[in-house]
């Protein structure tokens, strides 16, 4: 019976987790309620805080696991090449097919709390460190990489400026493509 009992509670948070993270990228992190979550999952209100004891926790997991799905395809990334800016592309593309969670934490970011703000910022700058060892033979290698993940920012944070064309990193791939060939000064690597 306890068997039973813990299986109906896994599937409670998940159920909430998955509700609001629906809810999260649909309207962002920061306009959705814990109301609006438990009634589109059909949970009382007090059940959310059950799984969750604060609203912060339930945003903190959201982000966490997308950020570790994230974390976990760059690693695959850098593994699977070792040129420069093949990995550059990759990384792109796969920036474009998450468009829309990757602009929601570039636009909203400033206005997270420091716990959630400080994890976001932690992952990106493992991430970037990752970048830099793949260019550990290339001067100004941090200055590349800090070129590739600030324009990225850039364009994603700007990301409704530029809407009516469609996905705003598919757009302006190919720019910031050249911008890193030119900084790596021409070469394949």
């Amino acid at each position: 019976m306890t068997n039973k009992r813990q299986q109906q509670k896994q599937q409670t948070r998940l159920k909430i987790f998955s509700t609001g993270k629906r809810l999260f990228l649909q309207r962002g992190f920061i306009d959705v309620t814990t109301a609006e979550i438990a009634k589109e999952a059909g949970v009382a209100h007090g059940t959310v805080f059950v799984h969750f004891p604060t609203r912060e926790d339930l945003v903190l997991a959201v982000i966490d696991a997308e950020l570790a799905r994230a974390q976990e395809r760059i690693n695959k990334l850098l593994n699977d090449s070792s040129d420069f800016t093949t990995l550059a592309s990759s990384y792109l593309d796969y920036l474009a097919e998450n468009e829309s969670f990757h602009a929601l934490l570039s636009r909203e970011l400033p206005f997270y709390k420091p716990e959630l703000r400080n994890r976001i910022i932690f992952r990106q700058a493992l991430i970037q460190m990752q970048f830099i060892d793949q260019l550990k033979d290339v001067n100004n290698a941090g200055g590349i990489v800090q070129i590739l993940f600030g324009m990225t920012h850039y364009y994603l944070s700007m990301r409704d400026a530029f809407r009516d064309e469609g996905g705003v990193i598919r757009r302006f791939k190919d720019s910031i493509m050249t911008t890193i060939r030119t900084m790596m000064g021409g070469t394949k690597r």
